[in-house]
């Protein structure tokens, strides 16, 4: 096992980008995910007396202060700060809750109607700053990365009230553009610390140069499932022209190997046209032939493990080789193929030193 990494958790206020203070946080974890679902939790024992609450209650503001985290002072993470933050008097011990910082698009709406017509880049960025205060700006400057071709027409109704981070993953759901997530990036312009949008291609997927092999560097691993197979989609669009557009895409070669019919329909409300319809319809039908394989893998840090490095949308090599997937009469690996990283897990110091668990997914794994 590595030595231990430096851990400093230091607090800077929204608005203005100047660090409050740096609290030694305990029973830390945080995650990074694509579409920038992340989360921080940490605790902070108040009869502890290298801890103050009017200390305290500044750095930790909710919706107000971001945590920004730093391993051996190079920044890997950071988090706004929200509810819930508990107290158990019994205890002693406040817990505090972060979030990725595009997650407050949940919570502010697109104000604008009539069709657009951009790339799938420029119309993230456009819903980036569409709200947008100069405090923002700061925080995540940058939208960039790979995949996003041709030209999307989106429209959007403001008497719908849009949550702008909806907008931006059904845009990035369509089958011309890209995964994505918030990346954490050093903003040498002013020395401080800022976010990307990172985009990543997935027509061609990317390797992420990563190998995750149990046994081998992952201690253990879980598989799970979850229900994905439909075989035909419906959509429904309203257009303020046409009235109520309706459109189905099928896929009966899966019921002429012995699938039951299983169908569902989609109100595609951001989409412009009846081509528009049907695109979004394909990319939900080729995301749902089959179960989608979901594998969490646990790997004890190693001074080969930087995590901090790898890019979640691509492709690590995973390997197994156990009960599920025996060996092949090769003596190879049962289970080996690439997979996409969805999520990293990190714990910086638990009973058992720092711990990494990546998320993988198959998310077009064919039932036939």
């Amino acid at each position: 096992m590595a030595e231990q990494g430096l851990w400093e958790y230091v607090f800077y206020d929204w608005q203005d980008h100047v660090p409050l203070d740096a609290l030694p946080l305990q029973d830390v974890n945080f995650s990074l995910t694509l579409g920038a679902g992340g989360t921080l939790t940490a605790n902070i024992p108040l009869y502890d007396d290298q801890y103050n609450i009017s200390r305290v209650t500044a750095a930790t503001q909710p919706e107000r202060t971001i945590c920004v985290i730093y391993r051996d002072r190079r920044f890997v993470a950071g988090y706004r700060v929200i509810d819930p933050q508990d107290y158990d008097s019994d205890s002693g011990v406040m817990s505090i809750t972060g979030e990725e910082l595009p997650a407050i698009l949940a919570y502010r709406f697109v104000d604008f109607t009539g069709p657009r017509t951009a790339s799938p880049y420029n119309e993230v960025k456009w819903l980036m700053e569409h709200s947008a205060a100069a405090a923002d700006s700061r925080w995540v400057k940058w939208v960039y990365g790979s995949g996003g071709v041709g030209t999307v027409t989106r429209a959007y109704r403001k008497e719908e009230y849009m949550p702008i981070l909806d907008q931006i993953n059904e845009l990035t759901d369509l089958p011309s553009a890209f995964d994505w997530w918030c990346k954490p990036e050093w903003d040498e312009d002013f020395n401080r610390p800022a976010f990307a949008i990172k985009g990543v291609g997935r027509t061609t997927p990317e390797a992420a140069g990563l190998v995750l092999e149990f046994p081998g560097n992952v201690e253990k691993y879980t598989r799970k499932t979850r229900r994905g197979l439909l075989n035909r989609v419906h959509g429904r669009l309203q257009a303020d022209t046409a009235g109520t557009i309706l459109e189905t895409v099928d896929r009966p070669a899966l019921r002429a190997a012995g699938y039951p019919l299983i169908e569902q329909v989609f109100q595609i409300d951001s989409a412009t046209s009846r081509q528009d319809l049907i695109d979004q319809l394909g990319r939900i039908a080729d995301t749902a032939r089959g179960p989608k394989l979901l594998f969490e893998w646990d790997l004890g840090v190693s001074d080969s493990t930087r995590w901090w490095g790898w890019e979640l949308g691509t492709h690590a090599r995973c390997l197994a080789t156990d009960y599920l997937y025996p060996p092949l009469p090769d003596g190879s690996a049962g289970l080996d193929r690439p997979m996409q990283m969805v999520s990293v897990q990190v714990t910086p110091q638990g009973d058992q030193g720092e711990r990494v668990k990546v998320l993988t997914g198959e998310f077009t794994q064919a039932s036939a």
